[in-house]
C-alpha cells in the first residue's frame, strides 16, 4: 500500500472531504522533504515546495485535515512551523534565525561566539548554513498574513522558487538575509474570506499565480465521538514520515516519463477561466514539484509514468473546481451577489423563484433589475439553468465521463489524456461528477 493510500485510510474516517486529507499529505510532504529532494530543469533547480490552499465554507472542517497533517509531522520530529499568526518582518527574521541562531546578536556578541565555538571546539558558525525551511500550517490563512497585505504576498511569491539568498530590509531599518529560504504553506480559507484577504489587484500578481486552491465541500457525514487513530498506524505513518526528512535525492525520469511529461505540456490548454490566466504559466513547475513528491513518497530517485499520470491526475482534478474556489471574486461588480445565487441554487434542492431569490438578495442589490441582469448573465455563463417544470433556477451541473479519457472538459484532446479518475476515491469522483 502507498504512503498516500495508507494515509487516506488513516483519516477516513473522518468530516473533512478526502480531498482536503489528499492534499494535506502531498503538501505536508513537500514541507518534509525541504531541499533534499531537487530536479534539474534547464539551468535551473526545481524544489518540491507548494503552496495549497484548501477553500470551503464554514464547516467544510479544513482545520481538521490541516491540523491533523500537522499533528503527525510534529510526531515525526519536524519543528519548523510558522506561527500562527505573524508579520513579513517577523517572518523573514524567524527564517534567519533558524539559519542563523546568532542573527539578531551585534558584532561584538557574534565574535564573542565564535571565540567560544573555536576555544570549545565547537561548531564555527562561519561554517555554511543549511536552508532555512519553513511550514506555514495556518487553518485561517487570513489571521496568519492578515487581509490585504500585499507587501507579504509579494515576498511569498518570491520565495516560492527562489534559489540563493533572499535579502530585505525591514521597517526598523536592519538587513534580513536568508540563504535558500524553503516555504511550503497548507492554508484553510473560505470563498468570501479570500475576497477579503486578496485585493483585485492581486488577481494575477505572483502569490495567487503560485497558489492551488483546493475546493471542497462537506461530504455529508457527522460523527459524534471520533474514533482514537490506531497506534499502530500513526506508528507506521510516522515512521515514514522520518525515513523521509532524511532523504535525498535528484530526481530523474524514465524515458517514458519524460515523452509522456512532453506530450503533456505540449498539449497542455489554459484553464478557460481568465482568472487563472497565471497560473496556468506556472502549471508545468506545479506538475514537476507534485511529481518529485510522489516519487519520493515511494522512496525512489526515479519518477515513472505512474508518477507522471498521478500527479497530472490530482491537479487536474483539483483544477476542475478552482473556479468554485474563488467563487465571484475579481469578476465584476455584484459579483458577491452572483455567487451568493449560485450558493443558494447549489444548497436548494429544487428549482427556485427569481421571486424568492429576490427575498434574499434584496439588501445586496439596488433593484430588481439587477437581479435579473445577474440570472441573465449566470445563465450565458452555464452556471445556472432555468428550469421550466420547476419555474425557477437550478444551478448547472457538469458531468465527466471518465470513459472518455482523451477528451478534455473544453472539447479537445488534451493534457486530460494523460488523467486516471480510478486513481480518485468514489468520494472525489462524485464530488467532481465524474462516472
Amino acid at each position: 500500500m502507498s504512503l498516500i493510500q495508507e494515509y487516506l485510510e488513516y483519516t477516513s474516517d473522518s468530516e473533512s472531504p478526502t480531498v482536503f486529507h489528499r492534499w494535506s499529505l502531498i503538501t505536508g510532504l513537500s514541507a518534509l522533504v525541504r531541499r533534499n529532494v531537487f530536479m534539474k530543469h534547464g539551468s535551473a533547480q526545481i524544489y518540491p515546495n507548494l503552496y495549497s490552499m484548501l477553500v470551503g465554507d464554514p464547516g467544510a472542517r479544513k482545520s481538521t485535515a490541516i491540523k491533523t497533517m500537522k499533528r503527525l509531522m510534529q510526531a515525526s520530529g519536524y519543528t519548523t512551523i510558522s506561527a500562527d499568526k505573524t508579520t513579513k518582518e517577523k517572518f523573514l527574521l524567524d527564517l534567519q534565525e533558524q539559519q542563523n541562531p546568532n542573527a539578531h546578536m551585534d558584532k561584538e556578541d557574534e565574535q564573542l561566539v565564535h571565540w567560544i565555538d573555536a576555544s570549545l571546539g565547537g561548531a564555527s558558525q562561519s561554517e555554511e548554513f543549511a536552508p532555512a525551511c519553513v511550514l506555514v500550517a495556518a487553518d485561517e490563512f487570513n489571521d496568519f498574513t492578515g487581509n490585504g497585505n500585499i507587501e507579504f504576498y509579494s515576498t511569498l511569491g518570491v520565495l516560492w522558487d527562489i534559489s540563493g539568498p533572499y535579502s530585505s530590509r525591514i521597517k526598523n531599518g536592519k538587513s534580513v538575509t536568508v540563504l535558500d529560504p524553503t516555504v511550503s504553506i497548507l492554508a484553510g480559507n473560505t470563498p468570501a474570506g479570500i475576497a477579503l484577504a486578496f485585493p483585485p489587484e492581486v488577481l494575477g500578481q505572483g502569490f495567487l499565480s503560485r497558489l492551488l486552491l483546493i475546493y471542497g465541500e462537506s461530504n455529508g457525514r457527522r460523527i459524534t465521538f471520533p474514533r482514537n487513530p490506531d497506534a499502530a498506524a500513526t506508528e507506521s505513518i510516522v515512521a515514514q514520515f522520518k525515513e523521509l526528512q532524511n532523504f535525498k535525492a535528484e530526481i530523474t525520469y524514465s524515458a517514458e516519463a519524460l515523452e509522456t511529461i512532453n506530450l503533456l505540456y505540449q498539449q497542455w490548454i489554459d484553464l478557460p477561466d481568465a482568472r487563472f490566466r497565471s497560473y496556468s504559466t506556472r502549471r508545468l513547475t506545479q506538475f514537476f514539484k507534485v511529481a518529485c513528491i510522489l516519487c519520493a513518497a515511494r522512496g525512489s530517485r526515479i519518477a515513472e509514468l505512474q508518477d507522471v499520470v498521478e500527479a497530472n491526475t490530482f491537479l487536474s482534478a483539483i483544477e476542475l473546481r478552482m473556479p468554485a474556489a474563488l467563487g465571484e471574486y475579481g469578476k465584476s461588480k455584484n459579483s458577491d451577489v452572483a455567487q451568493k445565487i449560485v450558493k443558494i441554487l447549489a444548497e436548494s434542492g429544487k428549482p427556485v423563484t427569481a421571486k424568492q431569490l429576490w427575498k434574499d438578495v434584496h439588501n445586496d442589490l439596488e433593484s430588481l433589475q439587477e437581479l435579473v441582469k445577474l440570472l441573465q448573465n449566470l445563465k450565458e455563463a452555464d452556471k445556472i439553468q432555468y428550469v421550466a417544470e420547476g419555474a425557477g433556477f437550478l444551478p448547472k451541473i457538469h458531468a465527466v465521463d471518465s470513459s472518455k479519457d482523451l477528451t478534455d472538459l473544453r472539447g479537445s484532446k488534451s493534457h486530460m489524456q494523460f488523467v486516471d479518475w480510478r486513481l480518485l476515491s468514489e468520494q472525489e469522483r462524485h464530488f467532481y461528477n465524474i462516472f
